[in-house]
């Protein structure tokens, strides 16, 4: 098996310096192009002005310890994870006559939905 490394944005030096100098907090970002999932991870993290809500990641920065929280793919995960982005996954089973269904907050409340941390690591099959 070989391990197939992910990388996301590098900060430059002078990034890390002004992060250093300024105490720059880590970034949460609710991730998801479900509404009633952003809903829901609304309830449960309360609605601080400082997450920000995306429906994907392509050309965002992101740097070791930001957080992201919602639904994504195990590919994106391994990326994050190998970046050190804390992944928080919206972990439950969806029963069949449910599955494509835009579910509400409501619906994944009844569904037990939790939040859940992963780390998950690519490893390629050779």
């Amino acid at each position: 098996m070989k391990r197939s490394g992910y990388h996301l944005h590098q900060p430059n030096r002078n990034n890390f310096m002004r992060s250093a100098i300024f105490g720059a907090q880590p970034r949460t970002i609710l991730l998801t192009r479900h509404s009633g999932a952003l809903q829901w991870l609304r309830n449960k993290l309360g609605a601080n002005p400082s997450f920000e809500m995306l429906g994907h990641l392509d050309g965002v920065p992101l740097q070791r310890n930001d957080r992201v929280y919602g639904t994504f793919p195990m590919h994106l995960a391994a990326r994050l994870c190998d970046a050190g982005v804390e992944c928080w996954m919206i972990d439950f089973s969806v029963p069949i006559q449910l599955r494509g269904v835009e579910l509400t907050a409501e619906q994944l409340d009844l569904l037990n939905a939790k939040l859940v941390r992963y780390h998950v690591q690519r490893i390629e099959y050779v």
